[in-house]
């Protein structure tokens, strides 16, 4: 069994090495060459299992390492940078601290800078989560990562490289994770446990079988070994890569994409799933929502289209969300437009009889009616439209007139209703994580149906803040990316299994923390390849018949697991009392391999497919061990019966070997037909 802990920081011949030399594939080699010094060759069958399973995991392994280590969150091709007084075009990783770079629209920022000259807009909605746009001017700070979406200017790089703010993120999600796989714990506790036996015990049974019973050599051996490799779980092994192998593959054709093999497991084990709202429970766009009505202004439709389509496509999603509610253009557009700026937040047009005014209803209202007081309480972005009988300045006008409002609402997906709904059946408890305002992100939790306590993430310093806040809270607002890990933490430091579905940069760190990252398809190229789980479909509506498949493969390798470790028991049992009695073990390779065929493989590879959706809980090894005692000491004392009773019988030894193996498949058949036959979840 390889050990699956965190590969990320390894190189591809290290995967290969960690899988290799472990101590479960040290014991079963260690065994084969044993009965290959004897030319027992048809024992040797046993072999493919573990080759298989090593195979498995290495393939896997080396597959994640791979998707991580593309990381990068700085996409631009080439930076335009001033050195000796030419503009030259150089890559982004060649930009040195000092550096004096050009921006301008549909430029990515690729270094920590100062604008030194000039004036930008840029969207921070790959860090932040918010597509809200914010002006840079002279000696304000840009992040790495951010796009310019309007403007010119030149700046200074202050941090670049490895020392940005987006390699930083980059850095802390290669990480390496350690892996929390309950299943592969659980076997590698049995493998420990059985380390500390399978010598002395192999020892003690050669010599009293070759030494002291003189028994031959070949035959002294294989019985050894059958009594050995009867306390390794390789079926069991073998079955849980095989069957969460299957699970990617069916997975996939419900538009998922398992990128991390055990993240199938912790998939059916989630207890709690945080969400981003931008770009998951909202597709990432704002829709019309109504009008505001403050005078009488009866060609409001007119007035917006004109507003709207004046300013082309370099439009802000204000604008966008407006154009699709009105999407035919008057045929005269006016001529000169005032863009939108953060600092005056308004932006105007001016046309034949005056000019059009849209922006933040206290900068162009005096007084705040409370019907938009009530609107933005609502989580709606509210935007004031005035007229003025004068062009376009720089300043307000002082004959502004508010004609009437617009309410614009973050889209909601369709299918989030519904899927929240089905989680709160599933007793999955539903959190909400984003970068907006407190109102706005509990109104937009509260219309796709999740009620709850929300808190402002601004207000929480300390460990013990987050802990109170994730026991209390279920929508966090101004949630900045490492405030999202933080969260994730607490969580998991109280014991709970955490998903965490997000599209964006600002969720990559939290993602990555989660016991199960899911990313959607359509989120950020970061977001998709530290998550354990991609939506293809840019709809996370599939979400509950992933979730479905993943409970149904590990709840049936939990069904199934007393089979294989029934043998594990009664071997163990078996072994120590033949090493304290001097009795030569009962079994023989072959017969160990049918037992295993007709009562652990094949019973096991017609119940994985059965349909089983409850959620994970409690150590599955554990259950099927105390599931297995009860029939692994049945089939000890039944055997150990049949062999005190051929005592002092001439002839009677190999028929009581072949007698204590049918008793040995009854007992099995038992087993398998209880398992069969019960119909409660397990």
């Amino acid at each position: 069994m390889a050990r699956k802990d965190s590969a990320k920081g390894a190189t591809a011949l290290g995967i290969i090495v960690r899988h290799l030399f472990t101590t479960f594939n040290a014991f079963n080699f260690t065994i084969g060459a044993c009965i290959a010094a004897v030319g027992e060759y048809k024992d040797l069958l046993y072999l493919v299992v573990i080759f298989a399973n090593t195979l498995i995991g290495i393939i896997q392994d080396i597959r994640s390492k791979r998707i991580v280590d593309k990381l990068s969150l700085l996409t631009a091709p080439t930076v335009s940078v001033m050195r000796n007084n030419t503009v030259q075009h150089i890559r982004p990783e060649e930009l040195t601290q000092g550096d004096r770079f050009c921006l301008k629209r549909g430029n990515q920022v690729c270094a920590d800078a100062t604008v030194k000259s000039g004036c930008i807009t840029v969207n921070e909605a790959l860090l932040t989560g918010e597509a809200v746009p914010i002006e840079k001017h002279i000696g304000d700070a840009l992040l790495s990562g951010s796009f310019v979406t309007a403007g010119l200017c030149e700046a200074t790089a202050d941090k670049v490289g490895e020392d940005c703010y987006a390699a930083g993120i980059a850095r802390q999600a290669k990480k390496s994770k350690k892996n929390d796989s309950m299943i592969l714990a659980s076997l590698n506790k049995i493998v420990r446990f059985t380390g500390l036996f399978i010598i002395p015990l192999g020892a003690v049974l050669f010599y009293e079988s070759y030494i002291a019973g003189g028994v031959a050599l070949a035959s002294s051996v294989t019985t050894t070994a059958a009594a050995l490799l009867g306390l390794l779980p390789k079926g069991l092994v073998l079955l849980t890569s095989v069957s969460l192998a299957v699970g990617v593959i069916r997975l996939g054709k419900r538009n998922a994409l398992v990128q991390e093999l055990f993240g199938i497991e912790a998939l059916a084990r989630v207890d709690v799933l945080c969400m981003d709202k931008t770009g998951t429970l909202t597709n990432g766009e704002l829709e019309f929502d109504g009008f505001i009505p403050l005078e009488d202004a009866s060609n409001r439709d007119e007035l917006t289209a004109l507003f709207c389509h004046a300013f082309g496509e370099d439009g802000s999603p204000v604008l966008d969300a407006l154009k699709r509610q009105f999407p035919d253009a008057p045929k005269t557009l006016p001529q000169t437009v005032t863009p939108f700026s953060s600092e005056r937040a308004w932006s105007a047009v001016e046309y034949g009889g005056g000019s059009l005014y849209m922006g933040a209803a206290e900068r162009l209202m005096n007084v705040i009616p409370e019907s938009i007081r009530k609107a933005e309480q609502g989580g709606a972005h509210v935007l004031v439209f005035a007229c003025s009988k004068h062009g376009c300045c720089e300043t307000l006008p002082d004959d502004l007139i508010p004609l009437y409002a617009v309410c614009l609402r973050d889209a909601i997906r369709p299918e989030a209703a519904e899927v929240l709904r089905y989680f709160e059946k599933q007793d999955v408890r539903l959190m909400i994580f984003s970068g907006d305002s407190v109102s706005t992100t509990s109104a937009i939790a509260n219309r796709a149906g999740l009620s709850g306590k929300a808190v402002d993430a601004g207000s929480l310093v300390c460990d013990a803040d987050y802990d109170a806040a994730v026991l209390q809270c279920s929508t966090f607002g101004r949630v900045l990316p490492e405030q999202k890990l933080a969260l994730v933490k607490a969580l998991q430091r109280q014991g709970h299994t955490v998903g965490m579905l997000g599209d964006g940069v600002n969720d990559v760190l939290a993602i990555r923390q989660a016991d199960c990252g899911i990313a959607m398809a359509s989120g950020c190229d970061a977001a998709r390849r530290v998550a354990r789980l991609v939506l293809m479909g840019n709809s996370f509506s599939a979400l509950p018949k992933v979730v479905s498949e993943g409970r149904r493969v590990v709840n049936n390798i939990r069904r199934v697991a007393s089979f294989f470790l029934t043998k594990t028991c009664f071997s163990f049992l078996l072994s120590l009392i033949c090493a304290l009695t001097g009795m030569q073990y009962p079994f023989e390779p072959l017969q160990l391999s049918i037992y295993s065929i007709l009562f652990e493989a094949l019973p096991a590879l017609i119940l994985t497919f059965r349909p089983n959706a409850a959620r994970i809980s409690g150590d599955i090894v554990k259950d099927a061990i105390r599931r297995a005692l009860p029939y692994s000491i049945a089939i000890t004392a039944g055997v150990m019966l049949i062999r005190f009773a051929s005592v002092g019988l001439a002839g009677f030894e190999t028929a009581s070997t072949w007698t204590a193996f049918a008793w040995m498949c009854c007992i099995g058949a038992v087993l398998v037909a209880r398992v069969v036959l019960e119909r409660r979840t397990i």
